[in-house]
C-alpha cells in the first residue's frame, strides 16, 4: 500500500493536530541564560563598557532567581500605550525588577516553531533594558541616539544589547 493510498484514512480521520503550549516562564529564562551564556557576558561588557562590573549579576552568573521577573499580563496594544511603540512586544519596568512580555506573542501559536527568534530577542532586549536601569536609572544610557533597528530606529539600551547579542535589530 502506497502513501497516497493511505492519504484518504489519514485525512478522514479525527486526530486533530498538537495543540500549542507556550513554554514555562522559568524554562524561557533558563534556556536563554543556557543558550546565550557567552554573548551575555559579551554583550554586558561591550554595551555597558566601563560600568559592566556593576551589572556582571545579569551574565554568566546569572541565576533565575536574580533574573528580572517576566510579567505576561498585557497585551503589544496595552505594552504599545505604555511604550509609545505600536504593537510593542515587550517593555522594561525597572523600579519594579520586571520584564513584560506581550501575551498575545507569548501565546500565539505561530510562534511555536519560532520562540527562539521571537521571545528570545524579546527577553534578551528587555533584559538590556533591565540591566542599564539597574545600574544608571535610565533604559537609554547605553543606546544609540541615532536609533537601532530597520523600522523603529529603538534608542534604547535593550536595542544595543540585542544587537550585540544577534548581530542586528531586524524590526
Amino acid at each position: 500500500m502506497s502513501w497516497l493510498q493511505l492519504r484518504p484514512t489519514i485525512q478522514s480521520s479525527k486526530i486533530a493536530p498538537p495543540k500549542y503550549v507556550p513554554p514555562t516562564i522559568k524554562a524561557l529564562k533558563e534556556s536563554f541564560c543556557k543558550k546565550y551564556k557567552a554573548d551575555i557576558d559579551r554583550c554586558i561588557k561591550k554595551v555597558f563598557r566601563s560600568d559592566y562590573e556593576s551589572a556582571i549579576g545579569f551574565g554568566a552568573k546569572e541565576t533565575i532567581k536574580t533574573s528580572p521577573s517576566v510579567n505576561l499580563s498585557k497585551n503589544s496594544k496595552q505594552l504599545g500605550k505604555m511604550t509609545g511603540v505600536p504593537a510593542a512586544l515587550g517593555a522594561p519596568d525597572g523600579p519594579n525588577h520586571r520584564i513584560y512580555i506581550a501575551s498575545d506573542a507569548w501565546l500565539d501559536p505561530a510562534n511555536a516553531l519560532n520562540i527562539s527568534d521571537l521571545l528570545y530577542r524579546v527577553y534578551g532586549h528587555e533584559l538590556g533594558n533591565e540591566i542599564s536601569f539597574d545600574i544608571s536609572g535610565s533604559y537609554t544610557k547605553y543606546g544609540n541616539p541615532k536609533g537601532i533597528g530597520a523600522i523603529s530606529k529603538d534608542k534604547d539600551s535593550g536595542a544595543k544589547f540585542e544587537e550585540c547579542i544577534y548581530g542586528n535589530v531586524p524590526r
